[in-house]
């Protein structure tokens, strides 16, 4: 392998990097983050691809919804006024 050869594979490298960060665990927040509603896959696809980008602000559910939305998974609902 040449010399050049081997620089452009450095650049390439530092450019598309080849390890379980960029290969899983980026790919995997990408594809939870799109499970959520409203999420703009422009951003997060930017961000999969921009080692120095800030995943979006996740939308974390208040206590009251979380305690909702598991009585509507067991089919029952608040009582009435709280």
């Amino acid at each position: 392998m040449s010399r050049e050869e081997f620089d452009r594979w450095i650049e390439y490298f530092g450019r598309h990097p080849f390890d379980d960060r960029h290969r899983y665990h980026r790919p995997a927040i990408l594809a939870g983050d799109l499970l959520r509603e409203g999420v703009n896959v422009n951003v997060l696809l930017d961000w999969l691809q921009d080692d120095q980008a800030t995943p979006p602000e996740p939308k974390v559910a208040t206590p009251e919804e979380a305690d909702a939305n598991t009585l509507r998974a067991f089919g029952l609902s608040r009582p009435k006024g709280k």
